[in-house]
């Protein structure tokens, strides 16, 4: 797995899973629990419409609101280490 390669070379990785299986992870990785059917594309979406990334975020409860958080913090930390 890629992130035993990264932990290798001293890398500070992080994972984000709903945490269901037997956690063999090194301890120096740092684990996000949480699950992606949140809905953070509110409720108004009709089911014929396919939900991807580039669907509007409309988060209706606390928890798909913190799934959001979390979301633009992942991105804004790929956008700084891809400068």
């Amino acid at each position: 797995m890629i992130f035993k390669h990264l932990v290798a070379r001293g890398a500070h990785v992080t994972v984000y899973n709903r945490h269901r299986c037997a956690d063999t992870l090194p301890p120096s990785v740092t684990r996000l629990v949480g699950d992606r059917s949140a809905c953070t594309y509110g409720v108004e979406v009709p089911a014929h419409v396919l939900i991807d990334e580039s669907l509007p975020w409309e988060p209706v409860s606390s928890y798909s609101r913190e799934k959001l958080a979390c979301g633009r913090i992942f991105e804004r930390a790929h956008e700084e280490h891809a400068r």
